[in-house]
């Protein structure tokens, strides 16, 4: 992953005792801290692992694609459904083009 770190342990600095926990932060801040944007992007590579733990490449459907700017830092794989508000604009199924940062990584 590339900005997403899970915590599975801390140690206890007193006794060196390893307790279990769960902390997910993406970019060193904690993700109940995030925007949405920043949420979208952290779920999107979390997904990204689990198929590469899988080893299945599953579709991802993706909402409030109108938050995120740039997915060069996901680096996508396999079938992404993105769903977009766009104010005014009639409802429209079409094929996008590749992601460039897919791209650079599959290069």
């Amino acid at each position: 992953m590339n900005k997403v770190e899970i915590s599975l342990y801390d140690v206890v600095k007193t006794t060196g005792e390893c307790r279990d926990t769960f902390k997910f932060t993406y970019g060193g801040r904690r993700y109940d801290r995030l925007s949405l944007s920043e949420k979208i992007c952290a779920g999107m590579e979390v997904s990204e692992l689990m198929k590469r733990l899988t080893g299945r490449n599953y579709p991802v459907f993706v909402d409030n694609m109108e938050s995120i700017d740039d997915l060069a830092n996901v680096r996508p794989t396999g079938q992404l459904i993105m769903a977009k508000c766009v104010k005014g604009a009639e409802l429209q199924v079409r094929p996008a083009g590749p992601i460039v940062g897919a791209m650079r990584q599959a290069a």
